[in-house]
C-alpha cells in the first residue's frame, strides 16, 4: 500500500523540482511572448516600409505616365528603371521584413 502522507509531499508548494518546473514554464511563456511581440514589430516596420515605399513608387509611375502622354514624349520613360531601383528596393526590404515577422512570430 502506499503510504498517505505521499500525496501531500506531492503537492509541496516548496518542492524544488515542482519550483522548477513550474519556473521553466513561466520562463517559456514569457520567451514566447516576447517572440511574439517582435514579430509583430518587425511585421509592423516591413508593413509600413512597404505601403511608403510602394505608394511613392506608384505616385511617381503614374506622374511619369502622364508626362509621357501630357507631350513631353518617351523621354519620361527613361524616369522608369530608377523609380523601380529607388521604390523597389525598400519595398522588397519591406516584404523581406514583413514575411520575416511572420516567422518570428510563429
Amino acid at each position: 500500500m502506499s503510504d498517505p502522507h505521499q500525496e501531500d509531499v506531492d503537492d509541496d508548494p516548496f518542492d524544488p523540482v515542482l519550483l522548477a518546473r513550474l519556473q521553466q514554464r513561466g520562463a517559456e511563456r514569457r520567451l514566447k511572448t516576447a517572440d511574439r511581440f517582435m514579430g509583430q514589430l518587425v511585421q509592423g516596420a516591413g508593413f509600413v516600409l512597404m505601403g511608403l515605399s510602394g505608394g511613392c513608387s506608384t505616385l511617381a509611375l503614374a506622374m511619369t505616365i502622364s508626362l509621357t502622354f501630357g507631350g513631353y514624349g518617351r523621354g519620361a520613360l527613361n524616369l522608369v528603371p530608377s523609380i523601380l531601383v529607388i521604390g523597389g528596393l525598400p519595398f522588397t526590404l519591406g516584404v523581406g521584413l514583413f514575411l520575416l515577422g511572420r516567422r518570428i512570430r510563429k
